[in-house]
């Protein structure tokens, strides 16, 4: 359990809190497998296993939360499956257990409306290197473009999505407030931040100059970057109405 909760949920996605992880049972088979490679006698430490098999915890673990992979009877094929691979030494059963998620009828495929629902737990496994500082049980979010920079409703709702949060620093989104973020990056106090911020593009960049193209280029690298860490792709409308018709 030690292993698992500081090994891997801390020291690999940096989540501090309880409330980040929308899905408590379904990281049960994760524990299983671990203990069961350490009771015989296989390498079970999370540092100690090879990349090839840590992504494939990774894709169980991220699935299994935002897809809701999560009734007790699913957990159950899950964590038996689990430890029948963990006591022989093998790789974490991901294929098994997305079959099985499948013939439950749930989706296997990350989706915008399943990713984008669990806005803490997104943000966090795409920023794992940044650690939520907690105010009255919810996580300091910055808004990088902010709520109070323009009065109208249809701005606040387009910056008030994912693509636009950061998890900062305590002080600093009180300081930042309603300040357009070029502005505050170029400012002699606000260019020190600057470096705590990621999926940013270039001081120069046209993007700055419109808050909606500057979403749409950070949710473009944000996705990017998923793709490329967890081997999972997030699936848009628009891609999923195209893979349909090929």
């Amino acid at each position: 359990l030690i292993e698992f909760f500081q090994g891997y949920l801390c020291e690999l996605f940096g989540i501090n809190h309880s409330s980040i992880v929308p899905r408590w049972l379904s990281v049960l088979p994760i524990v299983v497998y671990l203990v069961a490679r350490k009771r015989k006698g296989h390498k079970w430490r999370i540092r100690a296993l090879q990349e090839a098999e840590l992504k494939l915890i990774h894709r169980y673990f991220l699935l299994s939360q935002f897809c809701d992979w999560n009734t007790q009877t699913m957990v159950n094929q899950f964590t038996k499956l689990a430890r029948k691979s963990g006591e022989d030494g093998l790789m974490f059963p991901f294929e098994d257990i997305r079959d099985i998620a499948l013939n439950k009828n749930r989706t296997v495929e990350l989706h915008d409306y399943q990713f984008l629902s669990e806005v803490w737990f997104a943000t966090k496994v795409l920023m794992p290197e940044r650690t939520y500082i907690f105010h009255e049980r919810k996580p300091q979010v910055d808004h990088i473009f902010p709520l109070a920079l323009h009065g109208d409703d249809d701005y606040r709702e387009a910056v008030d999505i994912l693509w636009n949060f950061q998890p900062v620093p305590a002080d600093l989104n009180n300081y930042k407030r309603a300040t357009h973020p070029k502005d505050f990056f170029q400012s002699e106090d606000g260019k020190k931040y600057f470096e705590k911020y990621d999926f940013l593009p270039s001081l120069d960049s046209v993007e700055w100059d419109n808050h909606e193209r500057f979403i749409a280029g950070r949710e473009e690298r944000m996705r990017n970057q998923f793709k490329a860490k967890y081997d999972i792709q997030i699936k848009s409308i628009s891609t999923t109405r195209n893979s349909d018709s090929m």
